[in-house]
């Protein structure tokens, strides 16, 4: 692979055999791939290949409980269908359509486009979070200082 092509081209004449140790004459080894190196930058160059992350990514996952083959069949579990608006989940897409015909949602996503909206500086947002995420920005906080400022110098009245 390409750390095993970039190790030999810092080292002529050396082949991938050679930087693995015999277990008499190893004194750094890879715990998790029961291997043995004869220095340490040999077991670092090792920890940065493909193979030692493929066997930390499954031994991770051993100790996660999960499996590769639980992992995979995970993928194809039926997901719920999810209506942000109302916060109501359906199990058929067909379910979810059918509910954003209703009138409960149409009235729900009409209050957060409402709620959604920045009338200092003429935004609408598609949910209330990117609203609040903007609030926090630096346009709208300019805006708010504009604003201030020109209200403490507008003479009362």
């Amino acid at each position: 692979d390409a750390d095993d092509a970039d190790w030999m081209a810092e080292r002529p004449g050396k082949s991938r055999k050679n930087r693995i140790a015999d277990a008499d004459s190893a004194t750094f080894s890879c715990e998790m791939c029961a291997l043995s190196f004869i220095s340490a930058a040999e077991l670092a160059v090792h920890r940065h290949t493909a193979a030692h992350k493929a066997v930390v990514f499954v031994q991770m996952q051993e100790q996660a409980g999960i499996s590769i083959h639980d992992a995979s069949h995970r993928k194809n579990e039926k997901k719920s269908m999810h209506c942000r608006v109302c916060a109501q989940y359906f199990e058929l897409k067909e379910e979810l359509d059918a509910h954003r015909l209703t009138q409960t949602h149409k009235d729900a996503a009409l209050r957060e486009r409402k709620n959604s909206e920045c009338v200092l500086c003429r935004k609408t947002f598609t949910s209330p979070d990117q609203l609040v995420e903007h609030k926090k920005g630096k346009w709208h906080k300019e805006r708010e200082a504009q604003l201030a400022a020109n209200a403490a110098s507008a003479p009362p009245g």
